[in-house]
């Protein structure tokens, strides 16, 4: 009986090929599809979750009020820095942690590696984004990647770790540095210093936020920096996080943080400065901070990656449904026949149900191919690793037959239900036909509702890629355009002249500045600064960035009031922003000149004055508001090269060759200063696009989607077309032996549709607004939601729809009519 059953199945679906070739496209593209996404949650749910003590794992994060930061009433600044002696400080006092460790993450570290036949020939490699990390032995205790198959291949973190200027690498780093030689033992320069490798562990999984190659002993930075772990003034890169002994003690232990922190700080800071403790299950999803992978998928993002795969499921089972019903009366007769022979109403339920089973086998088959393929060709875009696969066990072969089931009855349900529960006499008659009332609003519906979710997704793709252009092309307060950096190796301030005049010596070089921060790469460069205003201390926290005199000229900052530093006597100047001033109450940008201002910086709290004042930039991203910032004189703290080329005066761009060959004098320059030395340049207008790396790829996921759904719509309303043509194709031939036009023939066939997008755009409209203006208060800086956005996004799905059915009714309305009325 089941091979029987079988080949009724086939026989159906290759005699209805058109139907079958339209289903099982759209519900390949919606599986594979699905797939993908669900592989993508599988993913970012699965981050940091295997560690042994990941639910009593906390990090210490800071929430900041008042303090000058612009913020509205009940709004906090967020940030992950704690002060260098806060980790030391709170495991001597607070008994309730289990654990306390240090992270000191470093960005694009300089590693030199040492010719062993020649002491003075170093190789130079950098450690792209934060790979390296300053901590204590006690990290492998609270991050143990247990069950990840991560362990240590040589020394031991109580050992490896315990003294000063020891450091452990990971496989990978280790054989991208030495090759195939065990590296346990030699030396590395870090910082100027020699570094003894002390350890070597297995790389981390994809999985983690905690993506460190090279791990190098805390003790270090004390040698390197005396003074950081008693500091209370400065707020860099260092984190912390604590393992409690009771996760039920979190409050009590925040409460002794807090009266800690008041003990070392002024009243006004320990009032507006919180520390709490942030889940470890959180740090991969919660947008207000930065993990060590620069890549934060919020909770929301991943329920609407649910909503998107779901609503594509629902598009395929909706033309899977239609056409079913559409094709009804092509089946009746077939129906009838079982049910006089004797056949049950729930056989015959049971032979469509088997009917979309074996299609939706086949689909879901050939999806989970095209889903691997994908991922393995678009992992960039969709932000999965290619080896990462969920695991496949058991449970997974029950959830996928789960899946077949529940795709099979909401595409098979409603259209089996109809035709079985027809009496046998009616569906042996000429010109049968079902319920026409529930089959047209049952069609009705499912046609709107693709169109609906199609709208959803033309207008969030439409909102998405305006919002990315505006963060790209505003007006940041200073210039972008031919403007790039190189780094600088040395705080020797001759050999740092000698490069700047080098460089002037080519007449394509306009200036060029020495910084530790350009305006573009928020180096999360902190300070409280305070000041007396009419008789009050005021403390704020705000940006520092170390300039010079060519600063404000090479990055196009516009002085709003006072004066530049001077290269005599500038040390104890500073320029600060509007937004500074401001804050610190001042009636005027005039009137803060000559201000005196004091601030942590260079080893101690220093006196300043107020020498200009510079109108507000951005040098955070458009996510945030503008906040104090302040520039401070300092050559020999600069990291950072910023050379402005010469551009012309219509359109302030330079040509190509000019950028070509301004690029190769500088690095020859550069080379040849600071020899064996890592050079690299980076454009400002590149690093400004990738900070909005996230929002570009998140434009490029929803325009695929977008497309998608639109080809899925498509599929379904064709179909639609094709079998009501069928239908009316006697009515089409009586109308226009009557004299109907072809063009009154093909709006009767269209009228409908129209009809259906203009009530799918009604309900899309005032979703997708909403969607979307939740989505834009993640921004303090955003384009605006026009009308015309909501307008095209109704007119391109009206248009696209109308050419997809057109030809089809067209055929039908320049058909012949005697063909379809030779035998009535």
């Amino acid at each position: 009986m089941l091979k029987s059953l079988i080949i009724s199945y086939l026989r159906n679906l290759m005699k209805n090929y058109k139907s079958t070739l339209i289903n099982i496209l759209g519900l390949v593209v919606s599986l594979t599809c699905g797939l993908v996404i669900f592989t993508k949650i599988y993913y970012e749910l699965s981050f940091d979750k295997y560690h042994t003590n990941a639910e009593t794992t906390y990090r210490i994060i800071r929430q900041t009020k008042g303090l000058g930061l612009g913020l509205e009433a009940g709004e906090f600044e967020y940030r992950n820095a704690v002060y260098g002696a806060f980790p030391g400080t709170i495991k001597d006092e607070i008994p309730e942690l289990k654990n306390v460790v240090p992270v000191y993450p470093q960005g694009g570290l300089l590693v030199g590696v040492p010719d062993e036949s020649n002491a003075n020939d170093t190789e130079l490699f950098k450690l792209e984004n934060q790979r390296a990390v300053f901590t204590t032995p006690s990290y492998f205790d609270v991050f143990d990647f247990k069950n990840k198959d991560f362990e240590w291949i040589y020394g031991a973190p109580s050992s490896s770790l315990s003294e000063p200027f020891s450091v452990v690498l990971s496989e990978q780093l280790a054989t991208r540095l030495f090759g195939d030689e065990n590296p346990v033992g030699k030396t590395l320069k870090i910082f100027d210093h020699p570094f003894s490798i002390s350890g070597l562990v297995t790389d981390i999984p994809t999985n983690s936020d905690f993506p460190f190659q090279m791990y190098i002993s805390n003790s270090s930075l004390e040698r390197m920096f005396p003074g950081m772990s008693n500091d209370w003034g400065g707020l860099g890169g260092q984190e912390c996080f604590v393992v409690l002994k009771n996760p039920s003690q979190k409050d009590l232990i925040e409460q002794k943080i807090s009266e800690i922190h008041a003990q070392h700080v002024s009243k006004e800071i320990a009032e507006n400065r919180v520390f709490k403790l942030q889940p470890l299950g959180d740090i991969h999803y919660d947008t207000r901070f930065t993990n060590y992978n620069n890549r934060i998928v919020s909770k929301d993002t991943i329920v609407t990656l649910g909503f998107i795969g779901l609503f594509l499921l629902i598009m395929a089972c909706a033309n899977y449904a239609n056409l079913s019903l559409a094709r009804s009366k092509y089946r009746a007769r077939e129906v009838g026949v079982r049910k006089i022979m004797g056949g049950k109403r729930w056989h015959l339920v049971f032979q469509f149900f088997g009917e979309s089973v074996v299609l939706t086998t086949f689909s879901i088959l050939f999806a989970l191919l095209l889903s691997k393929l994908a991922i393995l060709f678009l992992y960039n875009l969709f932000g999965i690793p290619q080896n990462f696969a969920p695991p496949f066990n058991f449970i997974t072969v029950l959830v996928l037959l789960a899946f077949v089931i529940l795709v099979a009855l909401l595409s098979s349900g409603y259209p089996s239900l109809l035709l079985s529960a027809s009496r046998p006499v009616d569906l042996v008659k000429s010109g049968f036909e079902i319920s026409q009332k529930g089959v047209a609003t049952f069609t009705k519906s499912m046609v709107i509702v693709q169109f609906t979710i199609s709208l959803l997704m033309i207008i969030g793709t439409i909102s998405l890629y305006r919002q990315y252009r505006f963060l790209l092309n505003s007006d940041m307060g200073f210039d972008k355009v031919a403007v790039f950096n190189v780094p600088i190796p040395t705080d020797d301030e001759t050999l740092m002249k000698r490069f700047r005049s080098a460089l002037m010596e080519n007449p394509s070089i306009e200036d060029v500045s020495f910084t530790n921060s350009h305006p573009a790469q928020d180096a999360g460069n902190f300070n409280d600064i305070s000041t007396f205003s009419n008789g009050n201390s005021i403390t704020l926290t705000a940006h520092r960035a170390v300039a010079d005199t060519s600063y404000l000229e090479t990055y196009g900052l516009q002085l709003v009031a006072g004066e530049n530093f001077k290269l005599r006597d500038s040390s104890r100047s500073i320029i600060i922003n509007e937004e500074l001033a401001k804050q610190f109450n001042f009636t005027s940008p005039v009137d803060a000149l000559g201000k005196e201002v004091r601030t942590y910086f260079d080893g101690g709290n220093r006196r300043y004055t107020v020498c200009g004042v510079v109108k507000d930039y951005h040098y955070e991203s458009f996510h945030n508001k503008i906040r104090p910032a302040f520039l401070i004189q300092k050559l020999n703290r600069s990291r950072v090269a910023g050379i402005r080329m010469v551009t012309d005066n219509n359109t302030g761009n330079s040509n190509f060759n000019q950028i070509r060959n301004v690029l190769a004098y500088t690095e020859n320059t550069w080379r040849s200063i600071f020899q064996n030395e890592y050079y690299e340049y980076e454009f400002v207008e590149d690093r400004i696009a990738a900070n909005y790396a996230s929002e570009e790829n998140a434009s490029n996921l929803i325009n695929l989607f977008a497309i998608i759904t639109i080809i899925i719509s498509c599929l379904g309303i064709f179909g639609l077309a094709l079998y009501s043509s069928e239908k009316r194709s006697k009515e089409i031939g009586i109308r226009k032996i009557n004299g109907a036009k072809i063009s009154e023939v093909m709006i009767m066939l269209n009228k409908d549709l129209v009809k259906w997008v203009i009530i799918a755009f009604l309900i899309s409209s005032p979703i997708a607004f909403y969607v979307m203006h939740k989505w834009l208060e993640n921004f303090a800086y955003k384009t605006s939601l026009s009308w015309w956005v909501f307008a095209a996004s109704g007119i391109l799905v009206l248009a696209i729809a109308l050419l997809t059915v057109s030809w089809q009714s067209w055929r039908a309305a320049t058909k012949n009519p005697v063909e379809a009325l030779r035998y009535e």
